[in-house]
C-alpha cells in the first residue's frame, strides 16, 4: 500500500528540500502535511478495500442464497409437475381400464352442470335427464342380475371360469341396483345450490373426480356385468361337452362378433373423448388469448 503512495508524496518532498534553507519551518510543515496525506490515502485505500471485500462477501452470500432459492423453486416446480403428471396418468388409467371411459363422461356432465347451476330451467332438465338415465340403468341391472342367476340355475355343471363369471356378474348387477336406488333417495337431501357451489370451488379436482366415479359406478357395473356374462358364455361354449364342434362354432360366432363390436365401440368412445378434450383445450387457449389481447 505504501509503495503506491510513494510517487504521490515524493515530488512534494523534493520541492521542500530545495526550499529548506529559505523557510525551514515551512519545509517541516509541508513534510508533516505530506506524511499525514500519505497516511490518509493509505487509510482510505484500506477502508475502500475492506468495503469492497465486505461487498464481495455479501454478493457471494446473496448469490448463494439466490442459487439456493432458484434451486428450491426449480425443485418445487418439478415436484408439482410430477404430481400433476401422476395425477392425470392415474386418472387416465383408472378411467380407461376400470371405469371403461365413463368417468370422463360424467366429469364433463358435472362441469356442464356447474356452468348452468344458476339457471333453474336448465337444472330441472339436467335432473330429469339424469333420473331417466338412472331408471333405465336400474331396469338393465335387474335384467342382467336375472340373466346371470338364470344361467347359473340351468347350468349346474358349468366350468369353473364360466360359473365364477356368471356369479360375479350377478353380484355386480345387484350392487349397481343398490347404488342407483341409494343415490336416487339421497339426491333429495342435496340442493342444487350446494351441488353448484361444491363444483365451483377451487382445487376440487379430487372431489369432482371422486363424485364422477361414484355417479358413474352403476353404468360401470352394468358394463362389467355384461362383460362377465359374455366371458362366462364363451368359456361355457368352449368347454362344454354337451355339443359337438359344429354346434359350438354356430354358438360362438355370434358371441365373438358381438364382442368385436363392443371393442370397436370402446375404441370409438376413446377417440371421441380425445377429440372432445382437444376441442375443449383449444377453446380454453383461444379464450385466454382473446382475454389477454384485450389488455
Amino acid at each position: 500500500m505504501m509503495r503506491n503512495s510513494i510517487p504521490l508524496v515524493s515530488p512534494v518532498i523534493r520541492m521542500s528540500s530545495s526550499q529548506r534553507h529559505d523557510l525551514p519551518f515551512q519545509a517541516v510543515g509541508r513534510r508533516a502535511r505530506n506524511d499525514c496525506l500519505g497516511q490518509s490515502l493509505s487509510a482510505i485505500y484500506c477502508f475502500l478495500n475492506q468495503i469492497l471485500h465486505i461487498a464481495a462477501s455479501w454478493l457471494k452470500s446473496l448469490g448463494a442464497a439466490g442459487c439456493r432459492a432458484l434451486t428450491w423453486t426449480r425443485r418445487r416446480i418439478s415436484t408439482l409437475k410430477i404430481k400433476q403428471t401422476l395425477r392425470h396418468t392415474s386418472w387416465a388409467v383408472f378411467n380407461n381400464v376400470l371405469l371403461l371411459q365413463v368417468g370422463t363422461t360424467y366429469q364433463r356432465r358435472f362441469e356442464d352442470f356447474a356452468i348452468i347451476s344458476s339457471d333453474l330451467d336448465s337444472i330441472d332438465q339436467w335432473r330429469k335427464d339424469q333420473q331417466d338415465e338412472w331408471n333405465r340403468l336400474s331396469t338393465t341391472l335387474a335384467l342382467l342380475a336375472t340373466m346371470n342367476t338364470t344361467i347359473l340355475a340351468i347350468s349346474p355343471q358349468a366350468p369353473n371360469l364360466a360359473f365364477a363369471a356368471w356369479l360375479g356378474g350377478a353380484g355386480l348387477s345387484v350392487c349397481g341396483v343398490f347404488v342407483v336406488q341409494y343415490f336416487s333417495i339421497k339426491a333429495f337431501s342435496i340442493t342444487d345450490e350446494d351441488m353448484g357451489s361444491i363444483l365451483l370451488e377451487d382445487d376440487d379436482w379430487v372431489a369432482l373426480a371422486l363424485l364422477a366415479s361414484v355417479i358413474a359406478s352403476p353404468v360401470v357395473m352394468k358394463l362389467w356385468a355384461a362383460v362377465l356374462f359374455i366371458l362366462g358364455t364363451v368359456d361355457y361354449i368352449w368347454e362344454t361337452e354337451a355339443m359337438s364342434w359344429g354346434w359350438k362354432i354356430l354358438a360362438i360366432v355370434p358371441v365373438l362378433s358381438g364382442t368385436a363390436v363392443m371393442v370397436l365401440a370402446a375404441v370409438l368412445g376413446w377417440i371421441i373423448d380425445r377429440k372432445v378434450e382437444e376441442k375443449a383445450s383449444r377453446f380454453i387457449l383461444d379464450l385466454q388469448h382473446n382475454v389477454l389481447s384485450t389488455y
